[in-house]
């Protein structure tokens, strides 16, 4: 350090910039951390319940402990998006193994989660490859996509490709107001019971449609008039499609 006064002075911006070279630094400023259960380490005012994770209004938080230290830190959750009234969030849980950036190392600053590390407990989905993206929510979780005014468009631009929902339960789609074909389709659908149940009515007692038994020859038809039965028996309505009215 020759040379690091002027006079009887200290340099300080030298000796700033000193501080700055790696090693000698000993601030933390990323670093790998647990989401921890025991509260009693911290004394922050939004740990008064004992959730995992909790929000207001200014985000979401979780309690952390950072290795190999083991220091506890309040930690707010630094989503892929967050917008106003929007944004794109992931569960994290007890236990987690997370990674977490500290601005300007300093732990009072709002330490900050923007990683989520698979471990040993937390395990790779099976189903997930190294080409294909991928969304694999655990057992238990939903995902929800909520639109505040704009359209929600999933577009082929090229290629044959196909756009598959494949389902064990039900498909449900709920509307005003379903096209199918394209997004001016002005044919309305065909309610298959209560069309099934006007063509019966129509055969049966309307359209005046017979079969004669024991007919004798000659120029009359004699013999007992049996009514036609409806051809239709709901064997033709689809027992996987339903459509409301």
């Amino acid at each position: 350090m020759a040379n690091l006064k002027t006079g009887k002075s200290v340099d300080t911006n030298r000796l700033a910039e000193a501080l700055k070279k790696a090693g000698i630094d000993p601030r933390s400023h990323i670093s790998i951390g647990i989401i921890a259960h025991d509260y009693n380490f911290l004394q922050n005012q939004f740990l008064a319940d004992d959730n995992d994770i909790i929000k207001d209004k200014y985000g979401i938080y979780a309690n952390v402990i950072l290795t190999p230290e083991l220091t506890p830190v309040f930690c707010k959750i630094a989503p892929a998006y967050a917008g106003a009234f929007g944004g794109l969030y992931y569960p994290y849980h007890l236990l987690d193994t997370v990674l977490v950036v500290v601005p300007d190392g300093n732990l009072n600053n709002y330490p900050a989660i923007i990683g989520h590390y698979y471990t040993g407990t937390e395990t790779l989905p099976s189903q997930i490859d190294l080409k294909n993206m991928w969304l694999v929510l655990e057992d238990g979780a939903n995902a929800n996509i909520i639109t505040l005014g704009g359209d929600i468009n999933v577009t082929q631009e090229k290629g044959n490709v196909n756009i598959n929902v494949d389902s064990s339960h039900a498909v449900n789609i709920i509307a005003q107001k379903i096209n199918l074909g394209s997004s001016g389709a002005s044919h309305k659908a065909v309610l298959g019971d209560i069309l099934e149940n006007l063509f019966t009515k129509w055969v049966t007692t309307v359209f005046p449609a017979h079969t004669h038994s024991g007919v004798t020859s000659g120029s009359a038809a004699t013999g007992n008039a049996t009514p036609i039965s409806s051809p239709l028996d709901g064997t033709e309505l689809s027992n996987i499609v339903k459509v409301d009215s």
